[in-house]
């Protein structure tokens, strides 16, 4: 099935796996030892060390690994950076030196990286999605468990569950493409945590209705496609790759209720009996050969419809209509770019408003003095400029 997606940005950076090349010192945290079998003691990789992103929401792990000179960085780079990980944006460069640079005020690898650290970096898993937005989480529950059925009817290897469905072809060990409500996983994430967060609170109200489908790309795959170097990879490559993998998920509208004279018309005559003794349950295999059912799939996938899938009784959710339309792609709200907590820059702004926002800037530096070391939250995305560079602070 075919997506529209008509920004490069409507598709999202999540989690993303990264290895640089470091022959620094040890890094503070225990080691592993491994001992072979006569007895020599090897040195291992390190025991990960975690860091805490904005509002603690967040976590990204660092790994030295000695034996390769490298080191290993796996988490969400914006979820890591903007304590939010529901809006991101398509430039995997700008989130992983985003994710550098803070990584590099943390005390534990403050002379780990520089400027240009993720020039270097390699990439052995990399998320892409876009978000769905429907009514609320009650029909995105729905849609989830039309989608389940639809993606457990083909016979691959999938994992369904009661808010989420996962396509793994080759038992995922090389890509998966998993959907999930996105709104409840927050609304679960917020009452674990059990504390009072009202920018929290107000993502999670963001999230109701959203259905999130996560394209995610591990390591063969990766190498398949050429993009294990970080700066394979271009600027509308996220959008090129989910098109194409989107395209071989199994959504398609279904069947539903009794033979309808209307859904009949389009169909030839040796169409119309086939379709409607799936549509009566009838037998198939004891009317036609092997091959002819395979023909007549075919032909009415082409047309939309999948008859994998048994006819339903009751009026059936049309995924195939639903997916489709590009005005469902969830985007990044105004007030989260003038919070500076999602990357991406607001609605121009004329000179009297740009003359305003200068002044105060200036005021709050001089208000501060030398406790500010960059802009005030949201600052720069209303100024249109990018964030500033490595530093501490």
């Amino acid at each position: 099935m075919k997506i529209s997606i008509p920004r490069s940005e409507d598709v999202g950076i999540d989690t993303v796996t990264l290895r640089l090349p470091y022959v620094g010192d040890r890094l503070s945290t225990s080691y592993c030892q491994t001992i072979t079998s006569d007895g020599e003691v090897r040195p291992g990789a390190s025991h990960s060390i975690s860091l805490k992103g904005k509002n603690g929401a967040h976590t990204v792990k660092a790994w030295h690994l000695p034996n390769s000179q490298e080191l290993k960085i796996e988490g969400t780079p914006n979820g890591y950076v903007y304590g939010q990980n529901l809006f991101s944006d398509s430039n995997i460069h700008a989130s992983c030196e985003r994710m550098l640079r803070r990584m590099s005020r943390d005390d534990r690898l403050a002379c780990v990286f520089t400027t240009n650290s993720w020039r270097s970096a390699s990439v052995d898993r990399v998320d892409l999605f876009i978000n769905l937005r429907f009514e609320d989480n009650r029909e995105a529950a729905k849609v989830l468990k039309q989608l389940g059925l639809q993606f457990a009817a083909q016979h691959k290897s999938v994992a369904i569950y009661a808010t989420s469905a996962y396509w793994n072809p080759g038992k995922g060990k090389s890509y998966q493409v998993i959907c999930y409500a996105k709104g409840l996983q927050l609304q679960a994430k917020r009452q674990r945590m059990q504390t009072k967060n009202e920018f929290l609170d107000k993502i999670t109200d963001e999230a109701n209705g959203i259905v999130r489908i996560e394209l995610r790309l591990r390591k063969p795959e990766l190498e398949k496609l050429g993009l294990t170097a970080l700066t394979a990879w271009e600027a509308n490559t996220p959008r090129r790759l989910f098109r194409k993998y989107f395209e071989r998920l199994p959504i398609f509208n279904v069947a539903w209720g009794p033979i309808r004279a209307e859904e009949l018309g389009a169909f030839s005559m040796a169409e119309r009996r086939f379709y409607s003794l799936y549509k009566l349950g009838a037998p198939l295999d004891e009317h036609y050969a092997p091959r002819i059912i395979r023909k007549y799939m075919a032909k009415f996938r082409s047309f939309g419809i999948d008859l994998n899938v048994p006819s339903a009784t009751a009026e059936a959710l049309q995924l195939g209509e639903l997916f489709s339309a590009s005005n469902r792609i969830a985007t990044v709200p105004e007030w989260m770019l003038a919070a500076g907590r999602a990357p991406g820059v607001l609605k121009k702004i004329g000179r009297a408003e740009q003359r305003v926002l200068h002044r105060l800037r200036r005021r709050t530096r001089s208000t501060l003095g030398p406790t500010l070391d960059r802009d005030p939250p949201g600052l720069c995305a209303y100024l249109g400029e990018r964030e500033p560079h490595f530093g501490r602070g």
